[in-house]
């Protein structure tokens, strides 16, 4: 398991681990928010390949650049 969390002094972060989400869902990915600050949970099974990782973290990307165009 690892985490992500957002900058919380950037303007642009209020909300945006469940825009990040719910982009994700659209993606085809699915993601868990987690704790109380914008923070994202990453929990991928002990079987995962690295095929896998590298298409989850492509999707990551587009569902990031869907959210935020103009940081990404």
């Amino acid at each position: 398991m690892i985490g992500l969390e957002f900058n919380p002094s950037h303007p642009k972060v209020s909300g945006s681990s469940s825009k990040v989400v719910a982009a994700g869902v659209d993606n085809g990915l699915l993601l868990l928010t987690a704790g109380m600050y914008e923070s994202i949970r990453f929990i991928p099974p002990l079987n995962v390949s690295k095929e896998e990782i590298n298409l989850a973290l492509g999707l990551f990307q587009s569902t990031l650049k869907s959210v935020f165009p103009d940081l990404v």
